[in-house]
């Protein structure tokens, strides 16, 4: 498998020392999946999603976004839809996005460490939003990443 960048090896190595937050993806991320599927065909069309969960008290809040691309940019709103939650009492959770296999390419990709952007995403969302966790999945497994885990990443390619 081919890397995008040095810092990308980096978080690899990162999660994998830390494999015990490695597992197989659950329902709630198989439907999020599923519903990216639907929309776009993720064998023909590799693209990427990204899902915020928020609590408070006994009820859950989820945003799921995506442009419909490989990797997932411009969602601005979503961050001030989440500081307007933050500011009446909820809880980010976690941050899920996919990774996909590009199984028609030399790079077949679908690793679930977080790339430079992820990383740096990461440290930007606990910093501002008080982030918990990131879960990155292929569809298949998920990597669970806990927030004391952010600074470790690397964001330089």
């Amino acid at each position: 498998m081919l890397y995008e960048a040095q810092g990308d090896r980096e978080n690899i190595e990162i999660v994998l020392e830390n494999s015990d937050q490695i597992r197989k993806i659950n329902c709630l991320e198989s439907e999020l999946v599923a519903i990216q599927n639907g929309r776009v065909d993720l064998i023909d069309h590799p693209t990427e999603f990204i899902a915020f969960l928020l609590s408070k008290g006994d009820s859950n809040l989820l945003y799921y976004f995506t442009s419909n691309i490989a990797g997932v940019r411009g969602f601005g709103d979503i961050h001030g839809q989440l500081e307007k939650m933050l500011a009446l009492g909820w809880q980010l959770e976690f941050n899920l996005h996919n990774h996909n296999f590009f199984v028609s390419s030399e790079n077949l990709r679908g690793g679930i460490s977080p790339s430079t952007a992820d990383a740096g995403l990461f440290q930007t969302e606990f910093k501002h939003y008080s982030l918990r966790k990131a879960l990155i999945t292929n569809g298949f497994e998920t990597t669970e990443i806990d927030s004391s885990l952010f600074s470790l990443f690397s964001t330089a390619n």
